[in-house]
């Protein structure tokens, strides 16, 4: 755990990042940027959101290869 010596929250100092949303229902449109390995810049995709077998978001995007993260 990490904190700060004079009682003030790390999140409150440093700044919060990004706000989580909740996960899309099948069928709504997603985007997703990520950088490809090996290549020299971003890419995005967008299309709609689909369940996978094990329950998570799945999103098929044609051009997404292994090593895309972001």
């Amino acid at each position: 755990r990490v904190s700060r010596s004079d009682g003030i929250r790390l999140e409150s100092a440093a700044g919060a990042g990004l706000r989580l949303g909740g996960v899309p229902a099948p069928g709504e449109a997603v985007t997703v940027i990520g950088y490809p390995a090996g290549q020299g810049g971003p890419s995005a995709c967008r299309a709609p959101a689909a369940a996978s077998r094990a329950g998570f978001p799945a999103l098929h995007c044609d051009g997404v290869v292994a090593g895309f993260s972001g």
